[in-house]
Protein backbone atom coordinates (compact mmCIF):
# COMPACT_ATOMS: atom_id res chain seq x y z
CA UNK A 1 0.00 0.00 0.00
CA UNK A 2 1.53 3.61 -0.49
CA UNK A 3 2.78 5.72 1.97
CA UNK A 4 0.49 8.65 3.10
CA UNK A 5 1.80 12.09 4.24
CA UNK A 6 0.42 13.66 6.93
CA UNK A 7 0.53 17.26 8.94
CA UNK A 8 -0.35 15.03 12.22
CA UNK A 9 0.93 12.74 14.48
CA UNK A 10 -0.12 9.11 14.61
CA UNK A 11 -1.70 9.59 18.24
CA UNK A 12 -4.19 10.75 20.56
CA UNK A 13 -2.49 13.68 21.21
CA UNK A 14 -3.97 16.96 19.92
CA UNK A 15 -1.08 17.35 17.45
CA UNK A 16 -4.09 19.31 15.49
CA UNK A 17 -2.75 22.11 18.03
CA UNK A 18 0.02 21.55 19.57
CA UNK A 19 1.96 20.33 16.11
CA UNK A 20 4.10 16.96 15.81
CA UNK A 21 7.47 18.47 16.92
CA UNK A 22 8.85 21.58 18.96
CA UNK A 23 9.23 24.17 16.14
CA UNK A 24 4.98 23.35 15.25
CA UNK A 25 4.44 24.80 18.63
CA UNK A 26 6.38 28.48 18.29
CA UNK A 27 3.16 30.29 16.37
CA UNK A 28 0.99 29.10 19.24
CA UNK A 29 2.87 29.35 22.68
CA UNK A 30 2.80 32.85 23.98
CA UNK A 31 5.76 31.53 26.60
CA UNK A 32 3.81 33.57 29.48
CA UNK A 33 2.46 31.60 31.90
CA UNK A 34 2.28 28.14 30.07
CA UNK A 35 -0.40 29.87 27.92
CA UNK A 36 -1.08 29.82 24.03
CA UNK A 37 -1.78 32.51 22.18
CA UNK A 38 -5.75 33.65 22.14
CA UNK A 39 -6.88 37.32 21.20
CA UNK A 40 -10.19 38.47 22.61
CA UNK A 41 -11.86 39.71 19.64
CA UNK A 42 -15.80 40.84 20.41
CA UNK A 43 -15.71 39.02 23.79
CA UNK A 44 -14.40 35.53 22.60
CA UNK A 45 -11.44 34.35 22.76
CA UNK A 46 -10.00 32.97 19.09
CA UNK A 47 -6.91 32.19 17.81
CA UNK A 48 -4.20 34.79 16.22
CA UNK A 49 -4.91 35.14 12.74
CA UNK A 50 -2.88 34.87 9.79
CA UNK A 51 -2.27 35.17 6.70
CA UNK A 52 -0.34 32.56 4.99
CA UNK A 53 -3.16 30.24 5.06
CA UNK A 54 -5.71 28.81 2.53
CA UNK A 55 -8.52 31.42 1.27
CA UNK A 56 -12.29 30.00 0.65
CA UNK A 57 -12.43 32.69 -1.57
CA UNK A 58 -11.32 36.74 -2.54
CA UNK A 59 -13.64 37.70 0.42
CA UNK A 60 -12.64 35.31 3.18
CA UNK A 61 -9.61 37.14 4.42
CA UNK A 62 -9.76 35.72 8.18
CA UNK A 63 -7.65 32.10 8.73
CA UNK A 64 -6.53 30.90 12.50
CA UNK A 65 -2.63 29.48 12.99
CA UNK A 66 -3.41 26.27 15.16
CA UNK A 67 -0.73 23.86 15.43
CA UNK A 68 0.41 22.55 12.00
CA UNK A 69 0.15 22.80 8.99
CA UNK A 70 -0.16 26.63 8.23
CA UNK A 71 -2.15 25.58 5.25
CA UNK A 72 -5.14 23.25 5.98
CA UNK A 73 -8.43 22.75 5.21
CA UNK A 74 -11.00 22.46 8.25
CA UNK A 75 -14.80 22.58 8.56
CA UNK A 76 -16.04 24.96 10.58
CA UNK A 77 -16.99 22.03 13.59
CA UNK A 78 -13.39 21.16 13.62
CA UNK A 79 -12.24 24.48 13.66
CA UNK A 80 -14.54 25.37 17.20
CA UNK A 81 -13.29 22.39 18.61
CA UNK A 82 -10.05 23.00 18.33
CA UNK A 83 -10.51 26.56 19.58
CA UNK A 84 -12.52 25.15 22.37
CA UNK A 85 -9.25 22.61 23.42
CA UNK A 86 -6.86 26.24 23.12
CA UNK A 87 -8.99 27.51 25.48
CA UNK A 88 -9.13 24.97 28.15
CA UNK A 89 -5.48 24.71 27.98
CA UNK A 90 -5.36 28.48 28.76
CA UNK A 91 -8.20 27.39 31.31
CA UNK A 92 -5.94 24.87 32.71
CA UNK A 93 -2.29 26.54 32.84
CA UNK A 94 -4.15 29.01 34.89
CA UNK A 95 -5.20 27.29 37.55
CA UNK A 96 -2.09 25.62 37.87
CA UNK A 97 -0.36 28.73 37.79
CA UNK A 98 -2.65 29.72 40.61
CA UNK A 99 -2.42 26.82 42.52
CA UNK A 100 1.71 26.33 42.39
CA UNK A 101 2.94 30.48 41.59
CA UNK A 102 6.92 28.99 42.07
CA UNK A 103 6.42 26.87 38.59
CA UNK A 104 7.43 28.54 35.42
CA UNK A 105 5.83 29.11 32.30
CA UNK A 106 7.71 26.10 30.24
CA UNK A 107 6.38 23.56 33.17
CA UNK A 108 2.90 25.13 33.11
CA UNK A 109 2.66 24.69 29.67
CA UNK A 110 3.87 20.89 29.11
CA UNK A 111 1.62 20.08 32.07
CA UNK A 112 -1.66 21.96 31.13
CA UNK A 113 -0.74 20.22 27.73
CA UNK A 114 -0.43 17.05 29.46
CA UNK A 115 -3.93 17.23 30.81
CA UNK A 116 -5.30 18.38 27.93
CA UNK A 117 -3.90 15.43 26.02
CA UNK A 118 -5.27 13.18 28.99
CA UNK A 119 -8.88 14.96 28.57
CA UNK A 120 -9.38 14.70 24.67
CA UNK A 121 -7.93 10.73 24.96
CA UNK A 122 -10.67 10.01 27.83
CA UNK A 123 -13.47 11.58 26.60
CA UNK A 124 -12.95 9.81 22.78
CA UNK A 125 -12.30 6.60 24.73
CA UNK A 126 -14.67 6.34 27.43
CA UNK A 127 -17.49 8.37 26.50
CA UNK A 128 -17.92 8.52 22.52
CA UNK A 129 -16.61 5.33 21.90
CA UNK A 130 -19.00 3.41 24.21
CA UNK A 131 -21.93 4.89 22.40
CA UNK A 132 -21.14 3.36 19.05
CA UNK A 133 -18.62 0.27 19.55
CA UNK A 134 -21.15 -0.97 22.95
CA UNK A 135 -19.02 -0.19 26.28
CA UNK A 136 -18.79 -4.36 26.89
CA UNK A 137 -17.07 -5.02 23.78
CA UNK A 138 -14.86 -2.46 24.76
CA UNK A 139 -14.21 -3.83 27.21
CA UNK A 140 -13.93 -7.46 25.64
CA UNK A 141 -11.17 -6.26 23.49
CA UNK A 142 -9.09 -4.34 26.33
CA UNK A 143 -10.39 -1.56 24.53
CA UNK A 144 -11.41 0.11 28.21
CA UNK A 145 -10.58 -0.57 31.95
CA UNK A 146 -12.44 -0.22 34.90
CA UNK A 147 -9.14 -0.43 37.17
CA UNK A 148 -8.31 2.51 39.46
CA UNK A 149 -5.02 1.50 39.11
CA UNK A 150 -2.28 2.34 36.37
CA UNK A 151 -3.35 0.19 32.49
CA UNK A 152 0.10 -1.75 32.25
CA UNK A 153 -0.32 -1.65 28.27
CA UNK A 154 2.50 -0.29 26.57
CA UNK A 155 4.27 -2.86 23.90
CA UNK A 156 7.82 -0.74 23.30
CA UNK A 157 7.65 -3.52 19.44
CA UNK A 158 4.65 -1.66 18.53
CA UNK A 159 4.76 1.07 15.37
CA UNK A 160 2.55 4.02 16.05
CA UNK A 161 0.83 4.62 12.98
CA UNK A 162 -2.66 4.97 11.40
CA UNK A 163 -4.25 2.37 9.23
CA UNK A 164 -5.33 3.89 5.61
CA UNK A 165 -8.65 1.60 6.40
CA UNK A 166 -8.88 3.26 9.62
CA UNK A 167 -9.02 6.58 7.73
CA UNK A 168 -11.44 5.40 5.42
CA UNK A 169 -13.34 3.47 7.37
CA UNK A 170 -14.01 6.47 9.93
CA UNK A 171 -15.83 8.36 6.14
CA UNK A 172 -18.83 6.14 7.70
CA UNK A 173 -19.59 8.45 10.26
CA UNK A 174 -20.36 11.01 8.05
CA UNK A 175 -23.54 9.16 7.43
CA UNK A 176 -24.48 10.26 11.63
CA UNK A 177 -24.08 13.66 10.21
CA UNK A 178 -27.37 16.42 8.74
CA UNK A 179 -26.05 18.22 5.54
CA UNK A 180 -26.60 21.15 7.58
CA UNK A 181 -25.13 22.91 10.63
CA UNK A 182 -28.02 24.61 12.38
CA UNK A 183 -27.93 27.56 14.49
CA UNK A 184 -29.93 27.93 17.80
CA UNK A 185 -30.83 31.40 19.76
CA UNK A 186 -30.72 31.70 23.46
CA UNK A 187 -34.08 29.94 23.60
CA UNK A 188 -32.56 27.12 21.31
CA UNK A 189 -35.02 27.91 18.33
CA UNK A 190 -33.85 27.28 14.93
CA UNK A 191 -32.21 30.83 13.57
CA UNK A 192 -30.90 29.34 10.27
CA UNK A 193 -28.71 26.91 9.01
CA UNK A 194 -25.44 26.91 7.61
CA UNK A 195 -24.37 24.04 4.41
CA UNK A 196 -21.86 22.16 5.81
CA UNK A 197 -20.16 21.26 2.61
CA UNK A 198 -19.41 25.04 2.22
CA UNK A 199 -18.19 25.26 5.83
CA UNK A 200 -14.76 24.71 4.89
CA UNK A 201 -12.11 27.98 5.81
CA UNK A 202 -14.83 29.85 6.59
CA UNK A 203 -13.22 30.86 10.09
CA UNK A 204 -14.67 34.61 9.74
CA UNK A 205 -18.17 33.05 10.18
CA UNK A 206 -17.30 32.08 13.50
CA UNK A 207 -16.45 36.16 14.32
CA UNK A 208 -19.71 37.54 12.55
CA UNK A 209 -22.56 38.30 14.77
CA UNK A 210 -23.87 35.53 17.68
CA UNK A 211 -23.23 32.49 15.05
CA UNK A 212 -20.48 30.66 17.15
CA UNK A 213 -22.89 30.90 19.83
CA UNK A 214 -25.42 29.81 17.78
CA UNK A 215 -23.39 26.62 16.56
CA UNK A 216 -22.49 25.74 19.61
CA UNK A 217 -26.44 25.18 20.79
CA UNK A 218 -26.68 22.45 17.55
CA UNK A 219 -27.71 19.42 19.80
CA UNK A 220 -27.97 17.25 16.65
CA UNK A 221 -24.69 16.10 16.73
CA UNK A 222 -24.74 12.53 17.12
CA UNK A 223 -26.84 9.13 16.62
CA UNK A 224 -28.95 10.94 14.08
CA UNK A 225 -30.72 9.00 11.18
CA UNK A 226 -28.76 8.45 7.98
CA UNK A 227 -27.92 11.65 6.50
CA UNK A 228 -29.43 13.44 3.16
CA UNK A 229 -25.87 15.11 2.56
CA UNK A 230 -24.33 15.90 -0.45
CA UNK A 231 -22.28 13.03 -2.00
CA UNK A 232 -19.53 12.64 -0.08
CA UNK A 233 -19.48 9.45 0.32
CA UNK A 234 -18.86 8.88 -3.69
CA UNK A 235 -15.75 11.30 -2.80
CA UNK A 236 -14.63 9.06 -0.19
CA UNK A 237 -14.93 5.80 -1.80
CA UNK A 238 -12.29 7.58 -4.37
CA UNK A 239 -10.10 8.29 -1.45
CA UNK A 240 -9.67 5.00 -0.94
CA UNK A 241 -9.23 3.99 -4.27
CA UNK A 242 -6.10 7.20 -4.37
CA UNK A 243 -5.19 5.47 -0.74
CA UNK A 244 -4.11 2.09 -2.73
CA UNK A 245 -6.73 0.63 -0.28
CA UNK A 246 -8.22 -3.04 -0.95
CA UNK A 247 -11.64 -4.21 -1.79
CA UNK A 248 -14.43 -5.29 1.04
CA UNK A 249 -14.02 -8.71 0.77
CA UNK A 250 -10.26 -8.69 1.69
CA UNK A 251 -11.40 -7.64 5.01
CA UNK A 252 -14.09 -9.38 5.49
CA UNK A 253 -11.38 -12.14 5.61
CA UNK A 254 -9.04 -10.25 7.78
CA UNK A 255 -11.83 -9.59 10.12
CA UNK A 256 -13.20 -13.60 10.43
CA UNK A 257 -15.92 -13.07 8.08
CA UNK A 258 -15.81 -15.90 5.04
CA UNK A 259 -14.30 -14.80 2.66
CA UNK A 260 -17.24 -14.01 -0.02
CA UNK A 261 -16.76 -16.24 -3.62
CA UNK A 262 -20.41 -14.76 -4.77
CA UNK A 263 -22.61 -11.65 -3.86
CA UNK A 264 -24.93 -14.43 -1.95
CA UNK A 265 -22.55 -15.20 0.46
CA UNK A 266 -22.37 -11.16 1.67
CA UNK A 267 -25.85 -12.06 2.79
CA UNK A 268 -24.20 -13.52 6.52
CA UNK A 269 -23.95 -10.18 7.27
CA UNK A 270 -25.38 -7.75 4.82
CA UNK A 271 -29.50 -7.50 3.91
CA UNK A 272 -30.81 -9.06 0.55
CA UNK A 273 -32.23 -5.51 -0.67
CA UNK A 274 -28.31 -4.00 -0.08
CA UNK A 275 -26.73 -6.88 -1.75
CA UNK A 276 -29.54 -6.88 -5.50
CA UNK A 277 -27.92 -3.20 -4.85
CA UNK A 278 -24.16 -3.78 -4.75
CA UNK A 279 -25.01 -6.64 -7.28
CA UNK A 280 -26.15 -3.69 -9.62
CA UNK A 281 -22.86 -1.86 -9.03
CA UNK A 282 -20.38 -4.14 -8.97
CA UNK A 283 -19.41 -6.57 -12.20
CA UNK A 284 -17.55 -8.73 -9.33
CA UNK A 285 -17.60 -9.35 -5.66
CA UNK A 286 -14.17 -8.98 -5.29
CA UNK A 287 -15.03 -5.62 -6.22
CA UNK A 288 -16.43 -3.80 -4.01
CA UNK A 289 -15.18 -0.87 -1.85
CA UNK A 290 -14.26 -0.97 1.18
CA UNK A 291 -16.46 1.88 2.45
CA UNK A 292 -19.38 0.59 0.12
CA UNK A 293 -19.31 -3.00 2.22
CA UNK A 294 -19.11 -1.42 5.30
CA UNK A 295 -22.31 1.16 4.85
CA UNK A 296 -24.44 -1.98 3.97
CA UNK A 297 -23.65 -4.11 7.03
CA UNK A 298 -25.80 -4.35 9.14
CA UNK A 299 -24.82 -3.10 12.86
CA UNK A 300 -23.77 -5.59 15.36
CA UNK A 301 -26.44 -5.59 18.31
CA UNK A 302 -26.01 -2.38 20.96
CA UNK A 303 -23.41 -0.99 18.55
CA UNK A 304 -23.93 1.60 15.20
CA UNK A 305 -21.38 -0.45 13.12
CA UNK A 306 -21.18 -3.51 11.20
CA UNK A 307 -18.22 -6.78 12.19
CA UNK A 308 -15.81 -5.24 9.64
CA UNK A 309 -15.67 -1.95 11.19
CA UNK A 310 -15.85 -3.09 14.39
CA UNK A 311 -12.65 -5.14 13.39
CA UNK A 312 -11.05 -2.24 12.04
CA UNK A 313 -11.20 0.37 14.02
CA UNK A 314 -10.64 -2.13 17.22
CA UNK A 315 -7.12 -2.88 15.32
CA UNK A 316 -6.54 0.56 14.83
CA UNK A 317 -7.56 1.92 19.05
CA UNK A 318 -4.85 -1.16 20.22
CA UNK A 319 -2.44 0.37 18.31
CA UNK A 320 -3.63 3.74 20.04
CA UNK A 321 -3.08 2.41 23.60
CA UNK A 322 -0.63 -0.27 22.93
CA UNK A 323 1.74 2.03 20.85
CA UNK A 324 2.02 5.53 22.90
CA UNK A 325 4.55 5.34 25.73
CA UNK A 326 2.95 8.68 27.40
CA UNK A 327 -0.79 6.94 27.25
CA UNK A 328 -2.75 8.82 30.03
CA UNK A 329 -3.61 5.70 32.14
CA UNK A 330 0.16 4.07 31.89
CA UNK A 331 2.50 4.02 34.81
CA UNK A 332 5.39 2.95 32.79
CA UNK A 333 7.04 6.07 32.44
CA UNK A 334 8.61 9.13 34.61
CA UNK A 335 5.90 11.66 33.54
CA UNK A 336 2.86 9.44 34.30
CA UNK A 337 0.27 11.07 36.65
CA UNK A 338 -0.64 9.75 40.29
CA UNK A 339 -3.12 8.34 41.38
CA UNK A 340 -4.87 10.74 42.62
CA UNK A 341 -4.12 12.81 39.44
CA UNK A 342 -5.65 10.27 37.21
CA UNK A 343 -8.88 9.53 39.18
CA UNK A 344 -9.34 13.11 38.33
CA UNK A 345 -8.40 12.88 34.77
CA UNK A 346 -11.51 9.68 34.64
CA UNK A 347 -13.95 12.60 35.94
CA UNK A 348 -13.27 14.78 32.65
CA UNK A 349 -16.33 14.50 30.59
CA UNK A 350 -17.41 16.75 27.38
CA UNK A 351 -20.42 18.06 29.36
CA UNK A 352 -18.08 20.17 31.70
CA UNK A 353 -15.70 20.48 28.91
CA UNK A 354 -18.52 22.84 27.19
CA UNK A 355 -19.56 24.83 30.13
CA UNK A 356 -16.06 25.42 30.75
CA UNK A 357 -15.34 27.00 26.61
CA UNK A 358 -17.68 26.94 24.82
CA UNK A 359 -20.07 30.25 23.92
CA UNK A 360 -23.29 30.47 24.96
CA UNK A 361 -23.65 27.19 26.91
CA UNK A 362 -25.21 27.91 30.06
CA UNK A 363 -27.82 24.52 30.00
CA UNK A 364 -26.60 21.17 28.73
CA UNK A 365 -27.46 17.46 28.59
CA UNK A 366 -25.22 15.40 31.07
CA UNK A 367 -24.61 12.92 28.37
CA UNK A 368 -23.45 15.98 26.25
CA UNK A 369 -22.49 14.25 23.04
CA UNK A 370 -26.44 12.36 22.87
CA UNK A 371 -29.41 14.10 21.97
CA UNK A 372 -31.75 15.66 24.71
CA UNK A 373 -33.99 13.01 25.88
CA UNK A 374 -36.21 12.76 28.97
CA UNK A 375 -33.38 11.00 30.71
CA UNK A 376 -31.08 13.43 29.57
CA UNK A 377 -32.56 16.53 30.47
CA UNK A 378 -30.43 19.97 30.17
CA UNK A 379 -28.98 21.06 33.32
CA UNK A 380 -27.25 23.54 34.52
CA UNK A 381 -23.39 24.41 34.17
CA UNK A 382 -22.64 24.50 38.21
CA UNK A 383 -24.37 20.86 37.95
CA UNK A 384 -22.06 19.71 36.05
CA UNK A 385 -18.64 17.98 37.80
CA UNK A 386 -15.21 17.50 36.45
CA UNK A 387 -11.67 17.52 37.06
CA UNK A 388 -10.27 19.04 40.50
CA UNK A 389 -7.17 20.61 39.69
CA UNK A 390 -5.85 19.93 43.12
CA UNK A 391 -3.83 16.84 43.00
CA UNK A 392 -1.38 18.82 41.01
CA UNK A 393 -0.42 20.91 44.15
CA UNK A 394 3.01 21.21 44.25
CA UNK A 395 4.49 21.64 48.26
CA UNK A 396 7.91 23.22 46.84
CA UNK A 397 6.07 26.08 45.79
CA UNK A 398 5.29 27.55 49.42
CA UNK A 399 8.40 25.71 50.94
CA UNK A 400 10.36 28.17 48.05
CA UNK A 401 7.64 31.23 49.21
CA UNK A 402 8.63 30.65 52.56
CA UNK A 403 12.53 29.82 52.07
CA UNK A 404 12.25 33.35 49.90
CA UNK A 405 10.51 35.46 52.57
CA UNK A 406 13.26 33.73 55.10
CA UNK A 407 16.08 35.11 53.10
CA UNK A 408 14.89 38.11 52.10
CA UNK A 409 14.72 38.58 56.30
CA UNK A 410 18.00 37.64 56.46
CA UNK A 411 19.06 40.67 54.40
CA UNK A 412 17.25 43.03 56.14
CA UNK A 413 18.47 42.49 59.47
CA UNK A 414 21.70 42.59 57.87
CA UNK A 415 21.34 45.67 55.58
CA UNK A 416 20.31 47.23 59.00
CA UNK A 417 22.88 45.67 61.41
CA UNK A 418 25.19 47.94 58.21
CA UNK A 419 23.09 50.52 58.29
CA UNK A 420 23.62 50.94 62.04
Amino acid sequence: MPEQINYQTPLLDLSVIYGAEEKSKDPVRSYKNGMLRLKLRDNRYVPISGNDCFRHDGDQNLCYKIGLPTIDIMDIRTTTLAIFFMREHNRLAKALHELNPCWKDDRLFKVARQINIATAANIFMYELLPNIMGYSNMMSYGLLSNNVDYVKQYDEESQPGVYAEFAIGLRFFRTFLSGNIKLYNEKYEEVGQIVLEESFNLQNLLETGKILDEINRDREKSKVKLQEVFDQISMDIQRGRDMGVRGYNDYRNLCGLRHAKSFSDLLDVIDREKVEGLKQLYTNVDDIDLLAGIMSETNIDHTFVGPTLFCIIVKQLQLFRYSDRFWFESGDNSHKFSLDQLREIRKTNMARFACDNVDGITFIQPHALLNTQLWNTPVPCANIHGLDISPWRDSSCKKNKQTKKQKQKRNGNGNKQQND
